[in-house]
């Protein structure tokens, strides 16, 4: 057998794994650990500097200086593998109004490709931590931070809420340029529930091959209303030429919010450097979104190159997509698809009630595929604007269409679409599936992200939002429910 510390009571002594414990093994895990339901109050910190440690049943109060609570990796001790923090609870970190805290802390930066690997943060719970925050320089927070040299890492089942920052963050924005390293990769963030935060949900900047699947986001009491769950981007400081590559978004479901966004991909200004490459949202369902501006969108992107999104709905938001294509001639193998998503019901007191929003270089929209799209207003017509960018000028006309319109000015890219009632079972009642006469079944699109998921990751995606297999009938249905 292995190693066992059990904690009881207030415990302020941190590094416990510095050293003596041994025994760090496959067959002889380390587990530090407190009861369940009788769980020990930490105020200090953990190195992990051992392999095959499990870190159960704690409750950390981070207090003020605690800003990396369990520090995975974060030591000049080489390569590190199979970590597990579960049943755990952080909170507080307020008493420093101008610390940076993360709670977990992944990565390995010391000029090396030695990796931190195999990784489980799972069924924790992270509440009010830095939750004063009220400008953007103080307490911010990140509940589980991964940065360069990280590989196979899954967080899961956790609990996030009143957050002075963001919940989950890959951020490798910013290495030592001098450095050697491997960007995090491998990760899947699935099933977390989060709400009521000052940032995100997930801040994703460079890296690669990350699934992010049926997580639920929503802010009703959120303090700050500019909250975008699903925000990927890089920062200022990026180096040039990397990407954010293979990125799933996969079934989430974003309602009542209030922010600029629910799912929105964007990169720098530096044209030349700076690009997003293959980045799917598949599935996914965002309802009750608008801001003050009335110009909320649920799903967008701005100076990106690859970006797909499959069989996505989108119900009572002031914008349901928004996509500005290349704007500077600078992407020639850019793509924007748009192919399967129910766009319905924009707010009717939106003061830009597009369900489509698209712009840039005419050969940009040309290489652009929208099609088999059902878009919706209950209360007047379906409208997309559409504007063409003057290459020379920089200046975008636009044009504000009814669908019919649009159709016969644009038609290549209408092909197989419709202004129709999706036939949602009860869309008031957040229920998306289909009637049995909605003019969604069977009037979808095959598209190839199913057979690219696959064959890059061995198994198969091709389900609805409910796992049920599609196509169920004779064809793929329009929207996130398979009919």
């Amino acid at each position: 057998t292995g190693s066992v510390v059990e904690m009881h009571g207030a415990i302020t002594q941190g590094d416990v794994l510095r050293g003596g414990l041994g025994n760090d093994s496959m067959s002889t895990p380390i587990f530090i650990r407190g009861v369940y339901g009788d769980e020990p109050i930490m105020t200090g910190s953990i190195g992990i500097y051992r392999d095959y440690v499990v870190i159960e049943n704690i409750k950390f109060d981070l207090l003020d200086g605690q800003t990396k609570t369990v520090a995975i990796g974060r030591y000049k001790a080489g390569a590190r593998t199979h970590f597990a923090v579960r049943h755990c609870e952080f909170y507080n970190g307020l008493a420093d109004p101008t610390a940076s805290y993360q709670p977990i802390r992944i990565s390995h930066d010391w000029n090396s490709t030695e990796q931190i690997q195999n990784v489980v943060i799972y069924n924790n719970y992270f509440h009010n931590i830095g939750d004063e925050r009220t400008t953007k320089t103080t307490t911010d927070v990140v509940c589980v931070s991964m940065d360069t040299n990280i590989e196979n890492v899954w967080v899961i089942f956790n609990h996030f809420h009143h957050i002075g920052g963001d919940a989950i963050q890959i951020a490798t924005d910013a290495p030592d340029p001098g450095n050697t390293y491997i960007l995090p990769n491998h990760i899947y963030i699935g099933k977390n529930t989060c709400h009521d935060m000052y940032e995100n949900f997930l801040d994703l900047k460079m890296c690669e091959d990350v699934i992010v699947s049926q997580n639920t986001v929503w802010n009703t009491n959120g303090w700050n209303a500019g909250m975008v769950p699903f925000r990927y981007g890089f920062g200022d400081n990026s180096p040039s030429g990397t990407t954010k590559n293979n990125i799933w978004t996969l079934f989430n479901t974003c309602y009542d919010l209030s922010g600029n966004a629910a799912m929105y991909v964007f990169d720098s200004d530096n044209y030349d450097t700076f690009y997003s490459d293959e980045i799917y949202f598949i599935g996914n369902i965002v309802y009750n979104l608008h801001n003050s501006t009335g110009n909320a969108c649920a799903f967008g992107t701005w100076l990106t190159q690859r970006v797909y999104w499959f069989n996505n709905v989108t119900h009572n938001c002031d914008v349901g997509f928004n996509i500005a294509a290349d704007l500077k001639g600078y992407y020639p193998f850019e793509k924007k698809v748009v192919v399967n998503n129910i766009v319905g019901d924009i707010h009717a007191g939106s003061q830009t009630p597009y369900n489509l929003q698209m712009y840039g270089l005419q050969v940009a929209l040309d290489r652009a595929e929208i099609k088999n799209n059902i878009y919706y207003h209950a209360d007047g017509d379906a409208k997309i604007r559409w504007g063409i960018t003057n290459p020379s000028t920089g200046i975008t006309d636009f044009k504000v269409y009814t669908f019919n319109q649009f159709a016969s000015n644009v038609p290549d890219k209408a092909i197989d679409s419709l202004e129709a009632n999706p036939g949602h079972l009860s869309a008031a009642s957040a229920n998306f599936r289909l009637k049995i006469d909605s003019p969604a079944i069977d009037a979808g699109s095959v598209h190839d992200a199913y057979a690219v998921f696959e064959k890059r990751y061995g198994m198969s995606i091709q389900v609805d939002y409910d796992n049920l297999p599609v196509p169920n009938l004779k064809a793929y249905d329009i929207g996130a429910h398979e009919y």
